[in-house]
C-alpha cells in the first residue's frame, strides 16, 4: 500500500486527469454506454465517408470553405467510429480532460488558478451539446485540445525550452485555426494575452508569437485556394461592420442568437436547472431511498449497526430518479470493485448493482446521505 501510495504522489497530474476524464466520460454514459445519433452526425459520419473518392467529394462540397481539418477527422477520425460511436465520445472526453488539465497547469501559474477552473471548465451544464454531439464536439473539443497544447509548448519554450517546443506551438495552432472559428478566434487572443504578458517580463522569446500572424494567413490563403467552389464554399461569410447591411440585419441576427443561447438557455440550464436538481437530491423520496440503500449494505456486507456513525456518507446516482423496489428484482450481490486507501482510519468502496452506483466511505465518524442526480 506505501508504494501505491507513493506511485499517486508522484504522478499527481495524471490522476488528476484520469479523475477528470471519469467524471466527464460519465455523465456521457450515465443513461447507458450507447451514444445518440443526432442531425449531422448521419451526414459527416455516415454519407460523407460512403463516397467513393474523398477528394472529390471535398471539392464538390466546398469542405474546404472553412474548417479544413474539421472533415479530415471526420473521415479519419470519428466515421470509422459510426457503428460504435460512444468510443468516440470516450475520445472526445480524453482529449476534453487533457485540455482542462493543460490550461489549468498554465493558469495556475500566471493567474493563480485553482481547481474549481477544472471542474467548472469540465463539467459546464451549459457546455453539455458541444462536448457529447459528435459533430459539435469533434471541433470544439478537438480545437480546445490543440489550443491546450499549443499554449503549454508556448510557456514552456519561453521558460527556455527546446526549439522543438517552438515547433509543436507553431503547429498546433495552425491545427486549431483549421477546426472551428470561434476557437480561432479563442487560439489568436490567447496567444496575444500570453505574448503582452512575456513582453512585461522582458522575455526575448516573446517573438514566437508572432507565427500566429503566419498562422491565420496561411489558413485563409488556403481556404481562399482550395474552398472557393462548391455547395458550402460561401458558408461563411465577414460582414464588415462599416455596411448598412451590418447594422440593420447582421448585428440584430447575431444579437438575437446570442440572446437565445446564454441568455435564455443559460438562465434555464444553470439557474432553473440547478434549483430542480437541488430540490430532486434532497427532495423526501430519494432521503428514504438512499435509506433503503443503507439498509442493504448493511445486510450485504455485514456492516455493523450500532449507530449511524457506522457510515459516514452515501451518494447514490439513481439513473431513473424514481423509487426503486427490489422486492421483485434478483437480490444478488453487488458487483463492483474495492479500494482500499493507505492508512488505518479510511476505507472507501465503490459497487454497482445494475444501472446503480454507490460510494460507500466508512471511517466511524458522524452519518451523512445525499442522492446524487446527474
Amino acid at each position: 500500500m506505501r508504494k501505491i501510495k507513493d506511485f499517486i504522489i508522484s504522478h499527481r497530474d495524471l490522476m488528476l486527469f484520469i479523475c477528470v476524464v471519469f467524471m466527464i466520460f460519465l455523465r456521457f454514459v450515465f443513461c447507458g454506454f450507447s451514444y445518440a445519433y443526432q442531425g449531422d452526425d448521419y451526414i459527416q459520419y455516415h454519407n460523407y465517408p460512403s463516397s467513393q473518392s474523398y477528394i472529390k467529394l471535398i471539392k464538390q462540397e466546398g469542405l474546404f470553405s472553412s474548417r479544413p481539418l474539421a472533415i479530415i477527422l471526420d473521415l479519419y477520425i470519428f466515421a470509422p467510429f459510426w457503428d460504435n460511436m460512444i468510443l468516440a465520445v470516450l475520445l472526445i472526453s480524453v482529449l476534453y480532460g487533457a485540455s482542462a488539465i493543460l490550461f489549468y497547469k498554465v493558469f495556475r501559474r500566471f493567474f493563480g488558478t485553482g481547481m474549481f477552473f477544472v471542474v467548472f471548465y469540465s463539467l459546464l451544464p451549459l457546455c453539455f451539446e458541444g462536448t457529447y454531439w459528435i459533430s459539435a464536439s469533434s471541433r470544439i473539443v478537438s480545437g480546445l485540445f490543440f489550443t491546450a497544447v499549443s499554449l503549454f509548448a508556448l510557456v514552456k519554450f519561453a521558460d527556455g525550452g527546446c526549439a522543438a517546443l517552438a515547433a509543436l506551438f507553431v503547429i498546433f495552432q495552425l491545427l486549431s485555426f483549421a477546426v472551428y472559428e470561434q476557437i480561432f478566434i479563442l487560439s489568436f487572443l490567447i496567444c496575444i494575452i500570453f505574448a503582452v504578458i512575456f513582453a512585461l517580463q522582458k522575455n526575448k522569446r516573446a517573438y514566437i508569437t508572432l507565427a500566429s500572424l503566419s498562422n491565420a494567413a496561411i489558413y485563409f490563403v488556403f481556404t481562399l485556394v482550395f474552398g472557393s467552389d462548391g455547395a458550402l464554399s460561401k458558408r461563411i461569410d465577414i460582414v464588415s461592420p462599416f455596411t448598412k447591411y451590418f447594422w440593420s440585419t447582421q448585428l440584430e441576427y447575431a444579437s438575437r442568437q446570442i440572446g437565445a443561447a446564454f441568455i435564455k438557455g443559460g438562465t434555464l440550464t444553470l439557474v432553473k436547472g440547478f434549483y430542480r436538481g437541488i430540490k430532486l437530491i434532497f427532495s423526501e423520496k430519494n432521503l428514504k431511498l438512499t435509506k433503503l440503500y443503507t439498509k442493504i449494505f448493511r445486510k450485504e456486507f455485514s456492516v455493523p449497526y450500532r449507530s449511524h456513525s457506522s457510515v459516514r456518507c452515501a451518494f447514490v446516482f439513481d439513473k431513473t430518479l424514481r423509487k426503486y423496489s427490489f422486492r421483485n428484482r434478483d437480490k444478488t450481490r453487488f458487483h463492483g470493485f474495492d479500494r482500499t486507501y493507505a492508512g488505518n482510519s479510511t476505507r472507501r468502496r465503490i459497487y454497482f448493482y445494475r444501472e446503480y452506483m454507490v460510494f460507500i466511505a466508512r471511517d466511524g465518524s458522524e452519518y451523512g446521505r445525499c442522492l446524487v442526480a446527474l
